[in-house]
């Protein structure tokens, strides 16, 4: 067993708005979708504006979520944001600077606080060994 620790980069804070739309996407940021439909979506959206994001959701093979997360950690590859499910709070390493909720809702219910803070939680880490 590998035990690793993490201290927050930076407070969590909770936006006083939505995003409103993908044009205010920044580097960094992850979108959580709640459907590979969703995440679909979005990913062709941003693909049309220039954007190029990773992505990432639980039924990808485990090496292919891997080389995502690499490519979205990555600061010299082009691929800055990262579109995901909320695969992304299992065990994944990533630079996440803003997390983004797609929708409040997932399977027609309202995401319930522990989930979403196991989620929004992987934004502002820092490891330390």
């Amino acid at each position: 067993i590998q035990v690793r620790y993490y201290e927050r980069k930076t407070s969590l804070t909770i936006a006083n708005q939505g995003l409103g739309s993908l044009d205010n996407v920044q580097p960094g940021d992850c979108i959580v979708c709640f459907s590979r439909k969703t995440i679909y979506n979005i990913t062709k959206n941003l693909e049309k504006m220039g954007v190029k994001p990773a992505v990432i959701y639980g039924d990808l093979p485990p090496g292919t979520k891997l080389a995502q997360a690499a490519k979205f950690n990555d600061p010299n590859d082009p691929c800055n944001v990262l579109v995901a499910t909320d695969a992304i709070g299992m065990g994944l390493n990533l630079n996440i600077r803003r997390i983004i909720l797609a929708s409040c809702t997932r399977q027609g219910e309202l995401l319930p606080n522990y989930a979403a803070l196991q989620i929004v939680g992987r934004a502002g880490r820092w490891v330390l060994h």
